[in-house]
């Protein structure tokens, strides 16, 4: 399904109570649902089997709003559930502002394993207030068909905002943030992260990150990541949560421009609780027992 296009999209239309089986193993290409507009409802709706992606959703700028539409643009998306689509799960891409919530998505980017993402956030326009999100990988036993998705949440825009929501499953990590000013508050949770990869990776700025982080899915796994790179821009960010088992590195310091502030209470069995050196300017309060654990406690200088 397709709605409007870049001229100028739809409005007030929706999806309620529905299933909608992308039928991929028959199909060359294609999104199951992929929608350009705004004040869009989507509710109590099942999306699976996508060749591409499973839900798309995109609009421009919000001054673009003409007679007789002078009302809100914000989609609102609610009770979806979306699984085994061969690329992303999720794709928004606008309009801003929307509300997601009590969304489902279950081992997307089938195509291949570390390449897709469950759920992306991108766009000058896709940022969006997210509630109840489930993000995971769905665990087959020995069954090779099904592979894993590169990131549980991708958030590549700015100013989304988190809340009670589940991320995990990712094969390189659970949550990727190359974006500014992004939130998640303290009931989120960080687990299940595949192949030593890392809970959460951040390469912006001005991002709040609460909740727990717990033990990977298999091998060991680091906590936060500040950077991936020397090219990154990565200061003043806040983090405070609670851990067990980060095996790998509660932190890693390496790419840190300063000015992040890392708060941390928790416990690893073995292991270590830091990569790299803090930059002078950073601010440390780690304390974690056990014989991977730790003490961190400094200010930055300014």
């Amino acid at each position: 399904m397709y709605g409007g296009s870049t001229a100028g999209g739809i409005y007030d239309a929706g999806l309620i109570d529905l299933v909608v089986d992308g039928n991929k193993a028959n199909q060359s290409s294609g999104h199951a649902v992929r929608i350009y507009g705004r004040s869009i409802r989507i509710e109590c709706v099942s999306i699976t089997n996508a060749k591409e992606r499973g839900l798309s959703t995109k609009w421009g700028n919000p001054g673009l709003l003409v007679a007789p539409v002078a009302r809100g643009v914000e989609n609102i998306i609610r009770n979806v559930y979306i699984d085994f689509a061969g690329q992303e799960g999720l794709y928004h891409e606008g309009p801003n502002d929307s509300h997601y919530s009590d969304i489902f998505v279950v081992s997307c980017g089938q195509t291949t394993t570390n390449t897709y993402d469950n759920i992306v956030a991108t766009g000058t326009y896709g940022h969006a207030h997210w509630t109840r999100l489930h993000s995971w990988r769905w665990s087959p036993g020995s069954y090779a068909g099904f592979v894993y998705p590169r990131y549980a949440l991708r958030v590549e825009s700015e100013g989304n905002e988190f809340d009670s929501c589940d991320l995990e499953g990712g094969y390189s990590a659970n949550v990727y943030i190359t974006g500014s000013y992004n939130a998640f508050n303290a009931t989120c949770s960080f687990y299940a992260v595949r192949n030593g990869g890392s809970n959460v990776i951040i390469r912006g700025s001005f991002n709040v990150i609460h909740g727990r982080l717990t033990s990977p899915e298999s091998g060991t796994c680091k906590g936060i990541v500040l950077g991936t790179a020397g090219g990154d821009t990565v200061t003043h960010n806040m983090i405070d949560v609670v851990l067990s088992e980060q095996q790998a590195g509660l932190v890693d310091w390496t790419n840190s421009d300063g000015f992040n502030i890392v708060k941390a209470r928790g416990y690893n069995s073995a292991g270590t609780f830091q990569v790299g050196t803090r930059n002078a300017n950073d601010v440390a309060d780690i304390v974690i027992s056990g014989s991977g654990g730790g003490t961190l406690q400094e200010s930055g200088l300014g």
